[in-house]
Parts: C-alpha cells; sequence; structure tokens
C-alpha cells in the first residue's frame, strides 16, 4: 500500500517502495521485532479478538505469505493466540 509510511529507515529498507509490502525479512532479530511491532500497531487494536481469516486478511496488505507473517508476529510475542487457535489477539 503506498500510503504507508515507514517511522525510520530500518523498516523501510525492508518494505517494497512501489507497495509498502514487505521486500524480506530481516535476519537480525532486533530489526524483524521493528518491522513486526510497526506492522502489528497499525494492523491491530488492543480491544480486538479475531479468527485466523480474520488476521490474514489484515496481513494481506503487509505480505504476501501472511501465515509466515502471522507465525512471526506471535513468535516474537506481538500477537498472543487461544490455546485451540481459534482466535488471536494483540501482546499485552
Amino acid at each position: 500500500m503506498a500510503d504507508i509510511i515507514p517511522p525510520d529507515a530500518v523498516v523501510a529498507k525492508f518494505l517494497r517502495r512501489s507497495d509498502g509490502r514487505i521486500d524480506r525479512y530481516p535476519r537480525r532479530l532486533v530489526e524483524r521485532g521493528l518491522l513486526l511491532r510497526w506492522i502489528g500497531e497499525r494492523a491491530f487494536h488492543s480491544d480486538e479478538r479475531l479468527t485466523e481469516a480474520e488476521v490474514n486478511d489484515r496481513l494481506m496488505v503487509y505480505a504476501d505469505d501472511v501465515a509466515t507473517l502471522r507465525r512471526y508476529l506471535v513468535d516474537h510475542e506481538l500477537l498472543d493466540r487461544d490455546a485451540d487457535g481459534s482466535r488471536y489477539r494483540l501482546s499485552g
């Protein structure tokens, strides 16, 4: 999405200039965390509990492979997943 403006150059270098979607994931965990936090803050609100399909719809704006992005958000503890995997919400 062209109107998405990253907060700094660290995040911007991992996004495609043409559409603002993820071009590649950072190898460095600190940079990956910054990118994922930036996405999480824009894609989700703290009072929401979403199904996997709803999460995927939100993440399509940011990545071609939404399953990988969703997994990274959970692994980096930015999204919490219910024990049965049916719902997601922002961590914290």
